[in-house]
């Protein structure tokens, strides 16, 4: 992928890279921070060779020779990673900004014969958002609207057609695989009942895709014969599935779901990724025990399907200690691509390990797209994709500097068109200055008050907190004691953590205290998580002019998107009706105590 890219801001750390120089010359990136993914623990002074789209060696400076007239680039630290692998992404097919709407074909539930390959737009910009957020290999596939949605294809982020963007798998006997199969069960395919037409029941939904894998058990048959049947394009890539040739790729929520998916690939014998898996950790033993791939799509709260509900940050970490692989994806757009490393952090917040996170990102999924051969770590041998950070992998702070695909730069902060992609989406307007990006603010630690025990009182007087750091949202930070008393703040203070307790006092530690937060613009609490007609009060479309609604008459306080807020540091709302009538109602602001 090739970039006609003026200058505006130069990134510091790659200002005085040379131009690239020809494909066999031999290029090192020395005194890098490491991720290799083969190990888990990342190499200071690490050091990468490449040469002609391969990587010749990978590791620590002392291990790692310079060959003798290879272009050598000083990183200064920078973090380097393997290329992020997607196994679940639409770019190419739902184009942005809204250009084509190729993913889901509706004329009928059952589409196996349809190709991603023959819907891809290579110059969607949504390919360089994705590149621009470390990604260079991804699974495109059909959307989830059918039953059997049709053929994925696997591609490199890179190339001016969509067969320069191709790549095949291979398994370990050295048989090829060409892609994957779309297939999805739940409440989207059940859509077509809504028009009319089956399936209108999760049943209907996987009798048809059972009476497709029959046929397609028959047509192989047929083939294998003697007399040779009439081509049939919708039954040869099911064949393939059931040669694994493909895999199949499965849409499902609900754990019911994931099981009646496990429980037709076990039937049939096809080879079986579960996609979303929003409630694996329900059967996170039954998975293990089969063992069955999971490629989970994450986000920081529910709503926006009732199925989805289930939706719990610490499902990776379960699912992987469980013993299940596991992959995290971006369902693009769900979440757009270039922040695909945003969606990896959600898994470590909610327990996954920073090392286990980053392989879910790029050495698993490379092995259940049978790509681990090529991609997914830098080892001797694999392709040159690799991704170039300015800080840790999932730090809120970091940012892509660069992404190299088989040797070559598809992506370089450093380059003004480039970095739009990634700080405005969708290529920010020409010209458009870029302010430098903020750093962390440094906060000395002060006295970590881990000492910080007592048996708190049911009805204590004050409560007191201990904070490593106090954020007063005045700028100012300290190493603290809050007190409360009556609901208020009666006091912040410098007090050790050695001050004497009284037995009257809750006392807590923290290492961070801030304000609570607050959202200025929201529908939470007037419409809720279930996304239906039941829960859905922002909109009122039966006159322009609605100027005597009051938001406090349709707040629901027991909303569950509330609780999503509180847990993460929501205290006031101001909820607002919808933005379907030119005067919508009056808003409102709501504390959220309880």
């Amino acid at each position: 992928m090739r970039f006609a890219i003026p200058s505006l801001l130069l990134v510091a750390l790659f200002a005085a890279l040379p131009a690239q120089p020809a494909a066999d010359n031999v290029r090192v990136f020395d005194n890098a921070t490491l991720y290799a993914v083969a190990g888990d623990k990342p190499i200071e002074k690490g050091r990468l060779v490449i040469s002609g789209g391969k990587i010749l060696d990978a590791g620590s400076a002392d291990a790692v020779k310079i060959p003798a007239g290879a272009e050598v680039l000083d990183l200064k630290g920078a973090v380097v990673i393997p290329g992020l692998v997607d196994t679940h992404s639409h770019i190419g097919l739902f184009s942005k900004p809204a250009g084509g709407s190729d993913g889901n074909e509706s004329s009928g539930p059952v589409q196996p014969g349809v190709r991603a390959l023959d819907a891809i737009d290579p110059n969607d910009p949504g390919i360089r958002m994705a590149a621009a957020g470390g990604i260079t290999t991804a699974n495109i596939m059909p959307g989830s609207g059918n039953v059997i949605g049709g053929q994925t294809l696997y591609v490199k982020l890179r190339g001016a057609t969509v067969d320069d963007m191709r790549v095949t798998g291979k398994r370990a006997d050295g048989s090829e695989v060409l892609g994957g199969l779309k297939m999805a069960n739940g409440e989207n395919p059940k859509g077509y009942g809504r028009r009319g037409a089956a399936p209108f029941t999760r049943m209907k939904v996987a009798s048809l895709q059972r009476e497709q894998f029959v046929k397609a058990k028959e047509y192989m048959a047929k083939l294998a014969g003697d007399k040779k049947p009439e081509r049939d394009l919708s039954l040869e890539p099911l064949v393939e599935v059931l040669q694994k040739k493909r895999t199949v790729h499965f849409h499902c929520h609900r754990a019911d779901d994931l099981m009646t998916a496990v429980r037709i690939a076990e039937e049939f014998g096809f080879e079986l990724v579960l996609q979303h898996a929003t409630e694996g950790y329900r059967v996170a033993g039954e998975l293990a025990k089969r063992k069955i791939p999971v490629s989970l799509t994450l986000l920081d709260s529910a709503g926006g399907k009732a199925e989805a509900m289930g939706l719990l940050e610490e499902n990776a970490a379960i699912l992987e200690k469980a013993g299940v692989q596991v992959t995290i994806n971006t369902d693009d757009s769900i979440t757009e691509s270039r922040f695909f490393l945003r969606t990896g952090a959600i898994a470590v917040r909610g327990g996954m390990s920073e090392a286990a996170a980053l392989k879910a990102l790029t050495i698993t999924p490379a092995k259940l797209m049978h790509l681990s051969h090529r991609v997914g770590s830098l080892e001797k041998g694999k392709d040159a994709d690799f991704v170039v950070l300015s800080g840790a992998p999932f730090s809120v702070y970091t940012k892509v500097r660069q992404t190299w695909i088989d040797g070559k730069k598809v992506f370089d902060a450093a380059n003004d068109a480039d970095r739009g992609y990634r700080d405005g989406g969708l290529l920010l307007p020409r010209g458009t200055t870029v302010p430098t990006a903020v750093q962390p603010v440094k906060v000395p630690h002060g006295t970590h008050l881990t000492d910080v025990k007592h048996e708190n009182p049911e009805k204590p007087k004050q409560v007191w907190v201990f904070g490593d750091r106090v954020h007063l949202g005045t700028g100012k930070v300290i190493s603290g004691r809050i007190v409360i008393e009556d609901g208020k703040i009666k006091t912040i203070d410098d007090r050790e953590a050695a001050v004497r307790i009284p037995k009257d006092v809750a006392a807590f530690h923290a290492s961070d205290v801030t304000p609570g937060l607050i959202d200025p613009f929201t529908v939470a609490g007037l419409s809720g998580a279930w996304n239906i007609p039941a829960d859905q009060d922002q909109d009122e479309p039966s006159d322009p002019n609605q100027a005597d609604l009051r938001v406090l008459d349709g707040f629901n306080p027991n909303e569950p998107l509330l609780e999503h807020l509180r847990a993460n540091g929501v205290t006031v709302v101001h909820t607002t009706p919808g933005r379907v009538n030119p005067i919508a109602g009056r808003t409102g602001v709501f504390h959220l105590t309880g």
